[in-house]
């Protein structure tokens, strides 16, 4: 698989362009970098739904 051109795939993608187009206060516009910076940090993020809301800790 070539990396660079999977990267560049799903950052031109309508999904990433959709996400982006929410704006700041809503999505960081370096979000979609972040998803696809693999093993930027040395651990993982959990998402659990609580209470009606979205929790997230570390793991590892």
């Amino acid at each position: 698989m070539d990396e660079a051109a999977t990267r560049a795939a799903i950052e031109d993608s309508s999904e990433a362009i959709k996400t982006l187009a929410i704006g700041q206060g809503h999505v960081h516009p370096d979000d979609i970098a972040y998803a696809l910076d693999v093993d930027r940090f040395d651990f993982a993020m959990r998402i659990d739904r609580v209470s009606g809301r979205l929790r997230l800790t570390r793991q590892g």
